[in-house]
C-alpha cells in the first residue's frame, strides 16, 4: 500500500510538472508572438503587469508585496528577447505591506494598486512611497481574502475600472466597478465562461476593455481566455474572445498589458505567476490581437 502511494504522488508530480511547464500538448494560441522565461530574475508571485507605449519598459507586481521595474530587450521585428529588473521597491499602505494584485497607470502617471485582504485600491504618487487608500464601497467588505480585486484598469479619461475574482452568490455575475469622481459605482454584471475568474484588466490603446481570465484543475493546470469589450457606449458591449488558451499552455497568467508596437499592431503581453514554486512557470509572453 506504501509503495502504490509513493508511485501515486510520483505520478501526480509528474502531470503536475507537465503541466506546470506547458508541455499538455497542443499548438500555441493564435496570435502567439514570443515568450521570456522570467525565472532567471528571481522574483516571485508576478500578478500584475503595466508596459509603456513602445513595450520596453515594465512595472510588475508580485502579491508578495513588492514591485520591480525594468527594460524589455526585443529583435528588429519587436520579438521578446530578454527582460532585466532595474529597481525594486516594497509595497505599502498606512498601515503597512498590503496584498498587491492588481496594477493601473493613468495618462498622467498616477499609480493605482488593487488588493486582496482586505479589498482595497490604493494610490500612490511613486512604488516608493506609502499608498493612500480609496474609498471603500460597503460591496467591498464582503469579499473573500483570497478572492477580491484582482483585476484593475484605468481609462483615457482617468475613470478606474475593477473587478472581483468572486461572482455575486445571487446572480452568479461579476460585478464590474467603476470610478470616475471619487465612488465607486457598479457599471455593468458581467457572465464569463463557466470555471473561468478575472484575474486582470487593461484599457488598451483603442479604448476598450479587456480582461484576463483564468480557470484551474488539480490535474491539468491553468486555462486562460482573453476578452475585449467596447465601452464607446459608456457601458460594455458584447464580449469579444481573442486568446483562448487550453490547460496547461501558458501557465498561471495573472496579468496583462495591451499597447500598440511600431507598425501599429495590438499587442497582448501577458505574466504568469509562479506562487514561488519551482515548477510552476514565471514568464512573459505576447500574443498580437486582431484590430
Amino acid at each position: 500500500m506504501r509503495r502504490r502511494l509513493v508511485v501515486g504522488l510520483i505520478l501526480g508530480a509528474a502531470v503536475l510538472l507537465a503541466v506546470a511547464f506547458g508541455r499538455a500538448g497542443g499548438a500555441p494560441p493564435q496570435g502567439f508572438l514570443g515568450r521570456i522565461d522570467l525565472k532567471p530574475l528571481a522574483v516571485e508571485g508576478l500578478s500584475a503587469l503595466w508596459l509603456s507605449a513602445d513595450g520596453r519598459q515594465f512595472i510588475a507586481l508580485s502579491d508578495r508585496s513588492f514591485a520591480i521595474s525594468g527594460t524589455i530587450e526585443r529583435d528588429s521585428t519587436g520579438r521578446p528577447l530578454s527582460a532585466t529588473v532595474g529597481h525594486q521597491s516594497a509595497l505599502n499602505g498606512p498601515n503597512g505591506a498590503i496584498d498587491s494584485e492588481g496594477l493601473a497607470i493613468s495618462a498622467k502617471a498616477n499609480i493605482f494598486v488593487s488588493t486582496e485582504g482586505p479589498a482595497r485600491v490604493f494610490s500612490f504618487e511613486t512604488l516608493d512611497m506609502p499608498g493612500e487608500p480609496l474609498a471603500r464601497p460597503r460591496d467591498f467588505g464582503p469579499l473573500p481574502p483570497n478572492g477580491a480585486l484582482e483585476a484593475l484598469a484605468v481609462g483615457p479619461g482617468g475613470a478606474l475600472f475593477t473587478i472581483p475574482e468572486t461572482a455575486d452568490a445571487e446572480t452568479g455575475l461579476f460585478p464590474l466597478y467603476s470610478n470616475q469622481s471619487g465612488d465607486w459605482q457598479i457599471l455593468a454584471n458581467l457572465q464569463f465562461p463557466d470555471g473561468f475568474l478575472p484575474v486582470s484588466a487593461d484599457v488598451g490603446p483603442d479604448g476598450r476593455l479587456y480582461i484576463l481570465l483564468r480557470a484551474f484543475s488539480p490535474m491539468r493546470g491553468f486555462a486562460t481566455r482573453l476578452q475585449r469589450f467596447d465601452l464607446a457606449t459608456g457601458t460594455p458591449g458584447p464580449a469579444q474572445d481573442l486568446i483562448d488558451a487550453g490547460f496547461g499552455q501558458l501557465g498561471n497568467a495573472e496579468g496583462l498589458s495591451v499597447w500598440r508596437d511600431a507598425s501599429g499592431r495590438l499587442i497582448a503581453t501577458l505574466v504568469t505567476d509562479d506562487n514561488g514554486n519551482f515548477f510552476q512557470t514565471a514568464a512573459l509572453t505576447e500574443f498580437a490581437l486582431p484590430d
